[in-house]
């Protein structure tokens, strides 16, 4: 069975197992000893990336996982670092959080970021700081130090980006594909 069907699957015994409960609780019933068995765990639980037009910054460096933010338009080298983006969210699910910005869509979604080149990534790792790289391994970033406190604001490429310089990226991260 594809990860596909078996997330589909899963996903529809939870939706029924929650369906029978709030039918019951409505009803004043208990679900009694033989409750529905829960899914099967699902490996690399995998959700599609869907570009979006809205989204909180915060609450995203809030979940404990390194992320990354795209923004970009409908141009090749923006579809091309999102096709490289879905491969790792396929890949790395459950261990990064992507979130890719359609720009085309709401371009006023950049505001507060230094964006001057689309498609540009920033990186934050787990703790929701902009990660730092070493030097000297291949991948152009930039990064944005605060004049008021002189930490680091963002670290950012700009450009389209590979699969390949991504899965770089995040080995200096310390992220592993998810099981």
């Amino acid at each position: 069975m594809n990860m596909t069907n078996r997330l589909q699957k899963a996903i529809t015994s939870l939706l029924a197992a929650c369906l029978i409960a709030a039918l019951l609780a409505a009803c004043g019933a208990s679900p009694g000893p033989s409750e529905p068995e829960p899914p099967p765990p699902v490996e690399n639980l995998y959700v599609p990336l869907a570009q979006v037009t809205e989204f909180d910054l915060q609450e995203l460096l809030s979940q404990g996982l390194p992320v990354i933010l795209n923004f970009g338009d409908d141009s090749p080298a923006s579809l091309d670092t999102l096709a490289a983006l879905e491969q790792i969210n396929k890949n790395y699910g459950g261990s990064i959080l992507i979130c890719a910005v359609d720009l085309a869509l709401k371009p006023d979604a950049r505001e507060g970021f230094p964006v001057q080149v689309i498609p540009s990534q920033f990186f934050f790792n787990e703790e929701g700081l902009p990660i730092t790289l070493p030097l000297g391994i291949g991948i152009i970033l930039s990064t944005f130090i605060s004049v008021d406190t002189e930490e680091p604001v963002f670290t950012i490429h700009e450009g389209a980006v590979s699969k390949d310089d991504l899965v770089n990226i995040l080995s200096f991260m310390n992220v592993t594909p998810a099981k």
